[in-house]
């Protein structure tokens, strides 16, 4: 190959040449460049390569300094490091670009793609429009030689017309930062086999959830309760209704989740974990109607002391057992710091063996007796860790959603990746409890109550990150993973807040928990809208499913603040009817907009279903 530098040939005397042109002799220096030389001598056929686009690129600032003309293109810092995809509109100027700073640091750098992306020197960290016509694009900071990253960007048109590179744009031409997660896409094979049929099973639990509803209601009706002969249905009732859309719905969406992030393999793992958990739902759902279902209120997992009941929950526990084994060894990030949505899905898996294993050893050591205060000992600790997995999968879902509606969230993967072990470092403390203190005893319980407190703030980075995420939804269409995001972060927020709120045993506390869980549902709504096409259903679409999040978030906020409301004027929890003791307006008034928001909620609930439904059935048939 001749070392001489190539001419840039014109359309026609005195015409400048286009960037099409520039282009267009790009090409041909690259076929005359690649494929005749053997491997020993690629790095120099490199660096050949590399100077006749530099001298290119010079040729093009040269061209700019010509003529005056607008051109729109899709471009790139040219910074080193930076990566930042621009779109703009560049008034060229008569006069030509000059170069500044150091020239021996003007050198052309390939990035993984093959496209230059370093004129100049290192530094810029962000670069931006032109603010008026006639000025050049601008980088915002710089921490080598003042002005080169300036020339660079100036010159980075040239370089990328040259070398395309596809930018990641909004509707709205705002560029993206090139370094962000990517919307995952689930691996065809059981990882979405397995993802669709624990979908299935988190809608069927919502349904029978539903059902109880309704029969919780029917039962508390003048005339129609006394259809009812067993007289603790209602409180049987309410059991698997909490149960089913609590711990059912939110581990067969988490398992959702590790499915659709996870690699294939173990299958046979997979599955017997999902026939077990279906077969434990089942006689979940149908245990109230047997005899002997005598209801225990205690926190987290509400029973009912019925063998039937029991039975239910360790198939269901075993079942989800065998989900987390395999979620633990499937999705583990490759790299590790490069993939945050794995990675916070391990992490959440990793926080569900521990509820498991803490369930287990509670029942293991502690003592029978009989009450309520053995089931609210036993489940505790894998309660309050069963929290850490919650939150930590909400922020995957959020960040799943931000990414797959063109809104990445601004942080890089390795700085999401930091937060997301930041956030799961508590769970250290849960080994540490179980193993440096009695289970059962008044430290056990006082220092889970504490590493609530304390633990969740290490969710703060992730949260800001999830906020931030939210604002570039700003102005996004309006579409029901949208809706969803919105309303899962002010009522995990407002949850979160009411949890500090907390003085005494009044209704602050449900206030305080149905607001969080609710996010987390919100959450795991909105990313199931998203998931819905990728696992080979239907679009989820229509007024309905856009309005859906918003009804069902508006009915739980009223909800919510009737009881902090009414928990303020001393309303106790867990009592109903005239054991309330409504005594003033403001009780009252507080305990109205709860049952209103809770009909609201229902609707909203209802909405959720018959969309998914919708959406699957389409799917499936076709």
């Amino acid at each position: 190959m001749s070392s001489r530098p190539m001419r840039l040939q014109t359309r026609s005397a005195g015409t400048p040449a286009t960037i099409a042109d520039l282009a267009a002799t790009s090409e041909k220096l690259a076929s005359s460049s690649t494929g005749r030389r053997p491997a020993t001598m690629a790095k120099t056929a490199t660096k050949a390569a590399m100077k006749r686009m530099l001298r290119l690129c010079m040729i093009g600032l040269s061209v700019a300094g010509t003529t005056r003309r607008e051109t729109a293109e899709h471009w790139q810092c040219g910074v080193r490091g930076c990566r930042r995809d621009i779109t703009a509109t560049v008034p060229l100027s008569r006069s030509p670009w000059r170069w500044r700073g150091n020239s021996s640091r003007r050198s052309v750098s390939s990035s993984p793609a093959g496209v230059p992306s370093s004129l100049g020197d290192s530094g810029c960290r962000r670069a931006r429009q032109p603010s008026g016509k006639g000025q050049r694009p601008q980088c915002r900071g710089f921490s080598g030689v003042a002005g080169c990253g300036l020339a660079a960007v100036a010159c980075a048109p040239y370089t990328l017309a040259l070398f395309p590179a596809e930018a990641v744009m909004d509707e709205k031409g705002v560029a993206l930062p090139a370094a962000t997660v990517a919307a995952p896409l689930p691996v065809a094979g059981t990882p979405v086999a397995l993802a669709r049929a624990w979908l299935w099973l988190g809608v069927m639990a919502l349904i029978g959830s539903g059902l109880l509803a309704v029969l919780l209601v029917l039962s508390r009706t003048p005339g129609i309760q006394d259809v009812f002969p067993l007289k603790d249905l209602f409180r049987a009732a309410l059991v698997v209704h909490v149960d089913l859309s609590v711990a059912v719905w939110f581990m067969a969406f988490a398992v959702v989740i590790w499915s659709a992030l996870g690699r294939p393999g173990l299958a046979w793992l997979g599955w017997s974990g999902f026939v077990l958990a279906a077969l434990g739902t089942a006689l979940m759902t149908v245990s109230p109607f047997f005899s002997g279902a005598h209801p225990v209120l205690n926190n987290y997992i509400p029973v009912l002391e019925q063998p039937l009941f029991f039975a239910s929950l360790w198939i269901f526990g075993a079942g989800s057992l065998l989900a987390v084994l395999r979620a633990l060894l499937t999705s583990w990030p490759r790299p590790f710091a490069a993939d945050p949505l794995r990675l916070g899905s391990f992490l959440g898996a990793l926080a569900a063996l521990l509820s498991l294993a803490a369930f287990f050893v509670s029942w293991l050591l502690v003592p029978w007796v009989e009450g309520q205060i053995y089931y609210e000992v036993i489940f505790w600790g894998g309660g309050h860790t069963l929290q850490f997995q919650h939150s930590l999968l909400m922020v995957v879902a959020w960040l799943w959603i931000a990414a797959a509606l063109g809104r990445p969230a601004p942080a890089s993967p390795r700085a999401q990746s930091l937060m997301f072990i930041v956030a799961a470092l508590p769970l250290l403390a849960v080994v540490a409890i179980y193993l440096l203190v009695p289970v059962g005893s008044l430290p056990h319980v006082e220092l889970f109550a504490k590493l609530m407190i304390w633990g969740h703030p290490y969710m703060l980075p992730l949260l800001l990150v999830g906020a931030l995420a939210l604002w570039r939804l700003h102005g996004a269409a309006a579409d029901p993973a949208k809706s969803a995001f919105v309303s899962s972060f002010v009522l995990f927020a407002l949850g979160g807040a009411l949890g500090y709120a907390i003085h005494g045993v009044n209704v602050v506390i449900p206030a305080h928990y149905h607001g969080s869980t609710v996010g987390v549902t919100l959450a795991f709504m909105g990313l199931a809208y998203v998931l819905l096409p990728a696992l080979g259903f239907a679009r989820a679409e229509g007024a309905m499913a856009i309005w859906q999040p918003y009804v069902y978030g508006a009915g739980q906020l009223i909800h919510v603040l009737g009881l902090a409301w009414s928990g303020g004027y001393g309303v106790q929890r867990k009592v109903a009817g005239a054991d309330q003791f409504l005594t003033t307006l403001p009780q009252k008034i507080g305990m109205g907009m709860m049952g209103l928001g809770g009909l609201i909620a229902v609707i909203g609930g209802l909405m959720f279903v018959l969309v998914c439904l919708k959406a699957m059935s389409a799917g499936r048939r076709q």
